[in-house]
């Protein structure tokens, strides 16, 4: 069982490592960290984003992008597909999990709901080490792991789907996916009030009518943050797009990361 003591064990980790050793696909030796170096447009771009719109827009074209220079690369073996799929996945969770503190309270104070979701952590910085992963295994659903209001352990899925797309949030989604693997894994236990935020870059609307069904047993268990709910931030915290905030300078950062977490990190991890 993930207690909370020990998921803050966890994020005092990952606030020392952050992303090094997360940023790869695979497992292979193609860095996210190495494309951004060798992309000399990279911060231009992110600094000309002013909307959700241009977020989205750069995470679809940059995609295209990566996945092209990354078939190229030495030892990588994953098709062109599946880097343009694992690009799209990483930079949506790299949003969310750097920022989702700052969003919540900004969508959630306004609207009276006072949600939380805290101390937010990739559910892959469990996975590092030989000792985590018997315990933890694949990823089958759970992106994130992080802290309710409640003061329980909570879990993420995270999709940075195209904001244009029909695409759907399904029940199978939620349910054989996501709960299923926190139940399995016990991040969350089966009575548990709010243990399941779905972030994401789709349209609330497009979330499949059993889900959105009072009937449904999953109804009181999921909280979703999708795009209208991030157009109601910036329409009244414009400065979320400035040049000097959190979400541009995360971005750029990015550069500084490898493909390795620390030694010391690792070691600290098989001991939790």
């Amino acid at each position: 069982m993930v207690t909370k003591q020990r998921h803050l064990d966890f994020y005092n980790l990952f606030q020392r490592n952050s992303w090094n050793g997360l940023l790869n696909v695979h497992n292979s030796s193609v860095c996210l960290s190495d494309f951004v170096k060798q992309d000399s447009n990279w911060n231009n771009q992110i600094d000309s984003i002013q909307s959700i719109e241009d977020f989205n827009k750069m995470v679809q074209d940059k995609s295209t992008q990566f996945a092209t220079w990354a078939v190229n690369q030495q030892f990588n073996r994953e098709s062109e597909k599946t880097n343009e799929k694992w690009f799209k996945g990483i930079l949506g969770e790299y949003f969310y999990i750097e920022n989702i503190e700052d969003l919540m309270k900004q969508i959630w104070s306004n609207d009276g709901r006072n949600y939380a979701f805290e101390h937010v952590v990739p559910a892959s910085f469990y996975r590092l080490t030989s000792h985590t992963r018997i315990e933890f295994g694949g990823d089958y659903g759970v992106d994130a792991i992080g802290i309710n209001r409640n003061d329980e352990v909570c879990v993420a899925q995270i999709k940075c789907w195209n904001i244009f797309s029909d695409k759907r949030i399904t029940y199978s989604d939620v349910v054989s996916n996501m709960y299923a693997d926190a139940i399995e894994r016990e991040w969350i236990y089966h009575k548990q009030k709010e243990p399941m935020f779905i972030l994401w870059l789709g349209k609330i609307k497009n979330i499949s009518k059993p889900l959105r069904d009072n009937e449904c047993p999953m109804y009181n268990k999921v909280h979703y943050f999708g795009y209208e709910d991030l157009k109601i931030i910036h329409e009244g915290y414009p400065r979320f797009f400035d040049n000097d905030n959190h979400f541009k300078v995360s971005l750029k950062n990015i550069s500084k990361y490898n493909n390795y977490c620390e030694n010391d990190i690792l070691q600290e991890i098989d001991t939790l």
